[in-house]
């Protein structure tokens, strides 16, 4: 989504290190080829460490764009093509969008548009440009839907009240006119003409009028409150199930907190929808209905009155363009402050682990210093906001009164007329304010819908496409067999983590994962699990890709443990069963007794109905890792996966649950840095800078690292030969 405030559009960033693939996608918007944020994060392969030029070029090319990477000093940057991507602060990119007298206008993805003068530029750019220019194999596109098609699209699931709040609008045309044309006939016949026996008449009906313009604004406000609740309740929930159903990779880029406050912005859509939105159409008509009225009066004083109103709503359409830039950058601090603040306090025992509740303090107060210092600008424009309709009212009202003069001292306009043409100036201006004052609104809509398309537009994990639910299948029976072929993973594009992983775990069997840290072992157990979806290859359970099993039963049958598990504020019972009351009893009895469990229930006096806090549950670590492992093994699954499940029992309680679990029949994954987990399991893999080196029985394994670790010269098994023995193990 973009804010247009100049030649360039500004596309802001959603996480820190989002400037490059944002500053790409302002630069392709400028030449003509829109892309989503998420399109540009994608080509310039944006990893947790952001990106470099190099990789800015490299993805710049992939769009057809031609690009140089150029070294210039400020002042010859004037003679370069705009829009230029510069490397700003040695850690951030921004784009020059043109220079001017003033200064160097730049396009910040972190704040917006900003002008900057030559002393801040010179201070902050280290002189490293990209250029960029079409080349033969670029690809014009259109223009991507902008903020009013999106939001007319959200009014499109409610037509009853759009069409209610326009019908109401335009009815109230006739009591307002009615109450004109009452002052009017006062004012020449009761007034002029001493009819005194109208009087009565003329003043009931004036306050019938304006007793019925009252009820039906009042009307008309009941049913835009209730259709603005309607579409936030929309937008939350859909972005909610839209969030719950997208890969492990968004979230892996994005905080928290930031996810949850975009949620929280089905208000302000709905807000904006229901009020400035459902209010176009009436209050264009009932302006231009007005004007009407007003040039069987006078059409050269309703002409007048015209140009006063287009006066309005252009200087106001210019203010709602800086206002929209500012209200998006201020979301978006909002954002990454409020994902600091979670983020923060889930890690406060750290921060007091180690002394550093000061430095917790100065972060969020820097990140809530920068989105308040971000809410006091668009304050300030609001403000300027907020005076147009008495600078409006006024320019009517000496409009109306130095053309009105003249035309009664000529006699082309009676005393009456003017004082009806008065009035009905003042009717205009409510209606000319309100789409003046809906233009801001409409353009804030752009930094909320930004934030909120980030989440439609990310695709949807596989399991969770459409096509793929529909061509669900499953075994007749579940055995438990898991095969990976040729799976290949990163965490950004050209990066590989894990690389051609085939492994075949027989059902039944107990697999232990070995190797150093940062090897690859928890991302391989995901992977396994179906929590992280591969770059390349297929994880089968039975033959069937994880992606084509119904997710219902794929959560039942693969259970992933991790190490540090989730306790919820509820009782043992609840965090047991997760509030899943499908789950048998007889499984929970054995899930109870196989993980030891059991001895923290008659610890406690309420036993399995003892309340625990998330915040604070009263369990040991290994108490913990208990009631995780009972967790899952209480819906019989077929396999399990456990990433470090166990590290915080004793050597006795873990041996005797890894009996428990060989008892159960399934199929057991664990990562392990413990020699004697890996000896009590049947087979255990090696992993070594993203592959298997190492395959058979745990002993050999373990024994062949420790004369490695004894003897660097001794030689590993290469790639080629870990297949090999991997194939004859499965056999």
């Amino acid at each position: 989504m973009s804010i247009f405030g100049g030649g360039t559009p500004v596309i802001l960033q959603m996480e820190a290190t989002e400037c490059g693939a944002a500053c790409l996608a302002m630069v392709l918007a400028a030449h003509g080829r829109p892309i989503t944020l998420e399109e540009a994060r994608v080509a310039c392969a944006t990893a947790r460490d952001g990106v470099d030029a190099a990789r800015l070029v490299v993805a710049a090319r992939s769009f057809g764009l031609e690009t140089h990477g150029l070294r210039r000093e400020p002042e010859d940057l004037a003679l370069l093509p705009m829009p230029l991507i510069l490397h700003w602060n040695f850690d951030h990119f921004v784009i020059l969008d043109r220079v001017t007298r003033s200064g160097f206008v730049i396009l910040d993805p972190a704040c917006g548009r900003r002008l900057v003068d030559r002393a801040e530029f010179g201070r902050s750019f280290t002189g490293v440009a990209l250029s960029f220019q079409p080349g033969p194999g670029f690809e014009r596109r259109p223009p991507r839907r902008t903020t009013l098609g999106l939001l007319l699209d959200e009014a499109r699931r409610s037509p009853d009240a759009i069409a209610l709040t326009a019908l109401l609008g335009l009815v109230g045309i006739v009591p307002a006119l009615a109450l004109t044309a009452a002052i009017g006939v006062f004012a020449d016949h009761v007034v002029g003409q001493s009819r005194l026996a109208w009087a009565l008449a003329l003043l009931g009906a004036i306050l019938g009028a304006g007793l019925l313009q009252f009820v039906l604004g009042v009307l008309r406000e009941r049913i835009v409150a209730a259709l603005r609740s309607k579409i936030a309740t929309h937008v939350a929930v859909a972005g909610f199930w839209r969030a719950l159903h997208l890969p492990a990779s968004f979230f892996a880029q994005r905080s928290a907190g930031e996810i949850v406050s975009r949620l929280r912005l089905g208000s302000s859509v709905g807000e904006i929808v229901g009020g400035p939105l459902a209010r176009l159409v009436p209050d264009g008509v009932q302006a231009l209905g007005y004007l009407g009225v007003m040039a069987l009066f006078s059409p050269g004083l309703a002409a007048v009155l015209a140009v006063v109103c287009c006066v309005n709503l252009i200087s106001m359409t210019a203010l709602s363009r800086r206002v929209a830039a500012a209200n998006a950058a201020a979301q978006v601090a909002e954002g990454a402050a409020a994902g600091i603040a979670t983020a923060g306090m889930a890690a406060l025992s750290t921060y007091r682990l180690h002394g550093r509740e000061r430095l917790l303090v100065e972060r969020i107060a820097a990140a809530e210093d920068t989105a308040l210092d971000r809410e006091q600008r668009i304050g300030v424009l609001r403000a300027i906001g907020l005076a147009a309709p008495a600078a409006s009212g006024l320019a009517m009202t000496i409009a109306v009164l130095t053309v009105g003069a003249v035309l009664v001292m000529d006699g082309a306009l009676t005393l009456g007329g003017l004082i009806a043409c008065q009035m009905i100036a003042g009717l205009i201006n409510g209606p000319v304010v309100s789409l003046a004052a809906a233009m801001p609104h409409l353009q804030e809509a752009g930094g909320a819908f930004a934030r909120i398309d980030d989440l439609q537009r990310y695709p949807l994990a596989r399991a969770f496409e459409p096509d793929r639910q529909a061509q669900e299948r499953q075994p007749f029976r579940i055995t438990g067999h898991v095969r990976l072929e040729a799976v290949s993973f990163g965490f950004a594009p050209g990066q590989p983590l894990l690389r051609d992983i085939t492994l075949d775990i027989p059902p039944g069997r107990i697999l232990a994962i070995l190797g150093p840290s940062g090897s690859g072992k928890s991302t391989l157990a995901r992977l396994i699990a179906g929590m992280t979806e591969p770059d390349a290859g297929r994880v089968l359970l039975d033959g069937i890709g994880l992606e084509d099993w119904p997710q219902p039963l794929l959560r039942r049958t693969l259970q992933y443990v991790p190490q540090q598990a989730a306790v919820f504020s509820g009782s043992l019972d609840d965090n047991l069963h997760l509030w899943d009351h499908a789950i048998r009893q007889q499984d929970s009895a054995q899930a109870i007794l196989r993980t030891g469990l059991h001895g923290v229930v008659a610890a406690r006096a309420h036993g399995m109905h003892s309340l625990l806090s998330g915040h604070s549950p009263a369990l040991s670590g290994g108490e913990i890792q208990r009631l995780a492992l009972a967790r899952a093994l209480s819906r019989a699954p077929r396999v399990l996966v456990l990433d470090e499940t166990t590290s915080a029992l004793d050597f006795a309680a873990e041996a005797d649950i890894l009996d428990q679990l060989r008892l159960s029949g399934a199929t057991v994954v664990i990562v392990t840095h413990r020699t004697g987990t890996a000896l009590r399991c049947d087979d255990a893999i090696l992993l070594d800078q993203g592959a298997i080196v190492a395959c058979g029985a745990p002993g050999a394994i373990l024994l062949r690292e420790t004369m490695a670790a004894a003897d660097p010269s001794l030689p590993r098994p290469d790639r080629a030969e870990a297949r090999a023995a991997i194939g004859a193990a499965s056999r």
